[in-house]
């Protein structure tokens, strides 16, 4: 699948996953740009893409390139086991990052299943990304260093 996709700025607006220490202004734009795919081989599904994102802002623009490869294999006829390895890869100096996270399903009926997730993020100088992802500054580790979290849950679809 391949996707573009454009959001416009203003003064004192706000991208969803901006950078810190850059500020949107009149005439500020973050473009993305989609490329993804997947692969079945038999019951497993294997899946990678990348997203490129250009932000232009103040008081610089910003470059990524975030590739990904996710894994998704039934064990069982109720346990299905999923990974994904995300590489963030920044134009800025000291600003890449990596999450590694892995996640069991148990399936309760067709539409109901409990998880459990695990995930880790690595930071390096420059970036605190949350393992999260997108939550408020609260939630970051702190630049340079890394998160792991923990997730349990239950997903019901209607």
């Amino acid at each position: 699948m391949y996707k573009r996709q454009r959001q416009r700025g203003t003064q004192g607006s706000r991208f969803f996953g901006q950078p810190a220490g850059t500020t949107v202004t009149t005439g500020s734009r973050d473009d993305r740009t989609f490329l993804t795919g997947y692969f079945l081989w038999g019951e497993t599904r294997l899946g990678a893409g990348v997203i490129r994102r250009e932000l232009k802002a103040l008081p610089r623009d910003w470059r990524s390139n975030q590739y990904y490869i996710a894994l998704s294999q039934p064990l069982t006829g109720a346990f299905v086991l999923d990974a994904t390895y995300t590489y963030l890869d920044a134009n800025w100096a000291q600003s890449d990052a990596q999450l590694y996270s892995m996640r069991l399903n148990y399936k309760l009926s067709k539409r109901t299943s409990l998880y459990a997730l695990i995930g880790q993020v690595r930071n390096q100088d420059a970036v605190g990304y949350s393992v999260s992802g997108g939550t408020s500054t609260p939630a970051s580790p702190g630049l340079g260093r890394h998160q792991t979290g923990l997730m349990l849950g239950m997903v019901h679809s209607f």
